[in-house]
């Protein structure tokens, strides 16, 4: 699966809320707020003073996107029809079926979609049994894969996390994570494609607050940026 560019949000508007957390390895994760992985110990600079306790833990925050993306992945519902009941409705007209509802019962467990009227699927959401949004899946070019990915809280319907594919190569490589608010607080990306992240933003109140960049590749922060 993959996951990319977010423009065709604006284009969902019948979609509803929520889904289970990833589970970092060796973590017991908090009801809203996902769990960061074990650290890594930031590259030595013998000119430089050692940093602030904060921006030393900051610091340590290399972690692996390949294990995050694992646990989000592992247990996610599939927006299967077989065996379930499907209304179809034809939205813009042309005969065809655009949209998909399938259900359990009478309770709505998933939603499929032809966004651009190509016959083909490109939208996926799926739902709680509470009826809040699980989680919603964009193939934003038309290959069968997806591009994104975002997980919704059980409890409020606010975003989780989210995964993109923003080059399109089939993997992701931009990881949000939200607040309990669906507030964005960090931005995690893997810029050459080793499954490891190597450069973490942390945001606060809407606002950039610090970045942190592996450049060499070799799992530990040389560089860094503050707001």
């Amino acid at each position: 699966m993959r996951l990319g560019s977010l423009a065709l949000l604006t284009a969902v508007t019948f979609a509803t809320a929520c889904a289970s957390k990833p589970t970092p390895p060796g973590a017991t994760p908090s009801p809203s707020t996902p769990v960061i992985a074990a650290p890594t110990p930031v590259k030595p600079s013998p000119a430089a003073k050692a940093p602030a306790d904060e921006a030393q833990k900051a610091d340590k925050l290399i972690v692996s996107l390949g294990a995050h993306l694992a646990e989000l992945l592992r247990d996610l519902p599939l927006c299967e029809p077989a065996g379930r009941r499907t209304t179809t409705f034809d939205v813009n007209g042309d005969g065809r079926p655009d949209v998909w509802k399938h259900y359990d019962g009478k309770l709505l467990v998933c939603k499929r979609a032809d966004m651009n009227h190509d016959s083909r699927v490109d939208y996926w959401t799926g739902y709680a049994p509470n009826g809040q949004r699980a989680f919603e899946r964009f193939d934003f070019d038309g290959d069968g894969k997806v591009d994104a990915h975002t997980q919704f809280s059980p409890a409020t319907g606010k975003k989780r996390i989210t995964a993109r594919d923003s080059d399109m190569d089939g993997r992701y490589d931009v990881l949000q994570l939200h607040d309990a608010g669906g507030v964005m607080t960090q931005l995690l990306r893997d810029r050459n494609g080793d499954g490891n992240v190597d450069v973490w933003e942390t945001y606060g109140h809407g606002h950039r607050l610090r970045v942190l960049y592996d450049n060499d590749y070799d799992g530990k922060v040389d560089k860094r940026e503050t707001r």
